[in-house]
């Protein structure tokens, strides 16, 4: 079986406000005083790519194949890797 020889983070996540604020067009907020607030992105996803496709192929393996999970069958289009 072959490994993988470095780490693979588990999750991302970081705060971004004044550069992609802008590049999605986000609209800028008044306070209760009509002060106007900065507006703020989040840009975190729960869970790193590489790290769940490790994970999915693990914990599938049977044999010399891997089978796809049921779930991920319709967005695949096959059902296990050779």
């Amino acid at each position: 079986m072959k490994t993988v020889k470095f780490f693979l983070g588990a999750m991302a996540l970081a705060v971004v406000s004044m550069v992609a604020a802008p590049a999605v067009n986000a609209q800028e907020n008044k306070d209760a005083e009509g002060k106007t607030q900065l507006a703020h992105t989040l840009n975190g996803s729960s869970l790193a790519l590489p790290r769940v496709v490790a994970a999915l192929l693990e914990n599938n393996q049977k044999g010399d194949r891997i089978e796809i999970p049921e779930a991920l069958r319709p967005y695949t289009g096959f059902d296990y890797i050779d």
